[in-house]
Formats: C-alpha cells, structure tokens, sequence
C-alpha cells in the first residue's frame, strides 16, 4: 500500500497517507460540511471520484486505440 507525503502546517513536518486519505480530505476540501458514515464514504465519496478518474483514463484509452486504428467510431443515431 502506498503512501504519500506531504507537509502538514499543524504538525510542522511530512505527514504519510495512503491514497484514500487523500480522496476524503479532497472531498471534504470541496463540500466542507460533509459528514457521512463509513459505508456512505465508501459508498458516495470514494466511489463517485474513481468513476470520475476511470471515465477520464478511458476516454483518452478510446483516443489511442482510435488512433491507432485498432479500434473505430462510429456515430449512432
């Protein structure tokens, strides 16, 4: 499991998190009265910035494969 580091200004020096720290203090950073229970961050928090982060990887996946030719478009109706 990794961990990232960062500097805390409470604490005065490096800080270790895993990566869901990371997603939950992003989330509280963006709706700062946010309060759930575990299940409900995993569930709504966790969940909804990883499709948002998968979307994005596959789209630009679908834009190399396009063009390399290995895969086409096609317009539906």
């Amino acid at each position: 499991m990794a961990l990232i580091k960062a500097e805390s200004s409470k604490r005065g020096g490096p800080i270790s998190l895993r990566p869901s720290a990371w997603e939950i203090l992003a989330h509280l950073s963006d709706h700062p009265g946010a309060q759930d229970t575990l299940e409900g961050i995993v569930e709504w928090w966790l969940l909804e910035l990883k499709i948002r982060h998968l979307i994005t990887e596959t789209r630009a996946a679908l834009r190399e494969l396009v063009a390399e030719r290995l895969v086409l478009t096609r317009q539906g109706s």
